[in-house]
C-alpha cells in the first residue's frame, strides 16, 4: 500500500548536512504530512483503516539547498494544500511505527 499524505510543514534539523557529487548542498529537514489515503493506480482512494486516517506523522528527509529546488519547501500549490504519494517502503515505515504507538 502507497499512502498518500497532505505535506503541513516543513521543519530544519539542526545538524546534518552534504554535499553530492554534483556540488549542491543538502540539509535534513523533517517533513510533518496528514495521512489522508492511499494511492491506487492514478486514483486516492480514502478506504484506509480509522487509526492512519488523519493521522499526523513525522519523516525525515533530505532536501536541496539550491534556489531550483525550492520546490523541496512547499506545502502549497497555488492556494490547494500539496499532496504526495509516499513509497512502499516509506508507507510500510509509517504504519509500523503508528501501530507500535
Amino acid at each position: 500500500m502507497r499512502l498518500v499524505a497532505e505535506v503541513l510543514e516543513i521543519k530544519e534539523v539542526d545538524g546534518e548536512e552534504r554535499i553530492d557529487e554534483h556540488g549542491f548542498r543538502w540539509k535534513k529537514y523533517k517533513r510533518i504530512l496528514k495521512i489522508i489515503g492511499r494511492r491506487e493506480f492514478n486514483a486516492i482512494k480514502n478506504d484506509i483503516p480509522t487509526e492512519l486516517k488523519g493521522k499526523i506523522v513525522e519523516q525525515e528527509v533530505w532536501c536541496c539547498l539550491d534556489p531550483d529546488y525550492s520546490w523541496h519547501f512547499t506545502t502549497k500549490l497555488g492556494v490547494r494544500p500539496l499532496i504526495i504519494t509516499l513509497s512502499e517502503e516509506e508507507s510500510e515505515g509509517i504504519v509500523e511505527g503508528i501501530s507500535k504507538n
